[in-house]
């Protein structure tokens, strides 16, 4: 009985719960956005409240942001960057309730997870731009674009890998075109 339920809690947490995964076709055609799985041993924090870091048991802290003027699934919305061991994680959260006016809960409303990054990521290879630190084509920053990028001596990274942008009616991450996204460098900027 056990082992069903686990089958179908990781069939349907497969189906339902997805970080975004930017990849090429064959040479010559035009890149596709594809969904890919979320690590599903990352999948539990989805739906995880929370209102202090500190009750974030064996994750390290890397990072938040609010978004300004912007609500996400009708809440406040946020990210928090985290790492749990050498896995990467920026979850999209949304305000729930105030406790007091110092301390606000959170919930996890989706999760992009970076396993073919992590490395890069980790060794400060790679960047991950979030929280208004990407902007697009106009040269405005957007706030709702989440981006990989590759590190340089460029104050504005332009070597983009993966990008996404959240979708503030769902509170999910979708797939987002890396094309005419810049980055500014956390190193320069």
């Amino acid at each position: 009985m056990q082992t069903i339920k686990s089958i179908l809690f990781a069939a349907i947490a497969t189906l339902g719960i997805t970080s975004c995964n930017y990849q090429s076709q064959v040479s010559g055609q035009q890149p596709t956005l594809q969904y890919a799985s979320v690590d599903p041993q990352l999948q539990s924090y989805i739906g995880l409240r929370y209102t202090t870091t500190k009750e974030l048991k064996e994750i390290e802290f890397l990072g938040a942001s609010i978004f300004g003027g912007g609500a996400v699934k009708n809440m406040q919305g946020g990210y928090t960057y985290v790492r749990k061991g050498q896995k990467n994680m920026l979850w999209l959260t949304g305000q729930i309730n105030v406790v007091n006016q110092q301390q606000p809960a959170w919930k996890v409303l989706d999760i992009l997870s970076f396993p073919e990054y992590d490395r890069l990521l980790n060794n400060n290879s790679y960047y991950l731009g979030w929280g208004g630190r990407c902007r697009i084509k106009n040269g405005l920053s957007n706030p709702d674009v989440v981006a990989i990028a590759v590190l340089s001596k460029e104050e504005w990274l332009r070597d983009i890998k993966q990008a996404w942008k959240i979708n503030r009616e769902t509170g999910k991450f979708e797939p987002y075109s890396p094309n005419n996204i810049s980055c500014e460098n956390p190193n320069l900027g």
